[in-house]
């Protein structure tokens, strides 16, 4: 899950390799191709940190083409083989650099369902989420705790200041 920490893994299993498809189609713009310049969101998805544009060419090498005009977003497309390897290579740097702390554990976890990054979570998109790994009761105690207005959404940054 993404609660596991894509960014702390060694290996990919099955379920990694889901993630990485779920969070490449979030972004897609047809069947099979990323627009290089949404490569940001969909490795933000996953809670990892945002490449810049110097990182996102390093990152593509030779493997794709990239434009870029001056002033301007990075033009091109990857496919998912391209994301993947993409994706390992930035769990692999993050290993070497020593992981995460709790909170940005559980703010990348958080981000992954805030595509939009507005910094919000819908309280139905964590219950839907949660819900094979906790008892109803827990759950709607602990919905109810991470959006204490009933607005119907958890901010991200609120969230971990409550909880840290």
């Amino acid at each position: 899950s993404v609660l596991a920490c894509l960014c702390r893994m060694t290996t990919l299993g099955e379920e990694e390799i889901a993630e990485f498809r779920e969070a490449f189609s979030l972004f897609q713009i047809e069947e099979g191709v990323l627009p290089i310049k949404d490569l940001d969101g969909a490795i933000q998805a996953l809670g990892c940190d945002i490449p810049n544009t110097i990182e996102i060419r390093d990152l593509l090498g030779m493997n794709a083409e990239v434009e870029e005009n001056e002033g301007e977003e990075l033009q091109g497309t990857i496919d998912f083989e391209q994301f993947s390897a993409i994706m390992v290579r930035r769990i692999q740097e993050r290993e070497q650099e020593g992981g995460q702390d709790k909170n940005d554990k559980i703010r990348s976890a958080l981000r992954a369902f805030d595509p939009e990054g507005t910094g919000l979570v819908p309280t139905e998109t964590l219950r839907n989420a949660l819900s094979d790994r906790m008892n109803p009761d827990d759950l709607d105690d602990f919905l109810k705790k991470a959006d204490p207005t009933g607005s119907g959404h958890v901010n991200i940054e609120q969230f971990l200041k409550e909880y840290s």
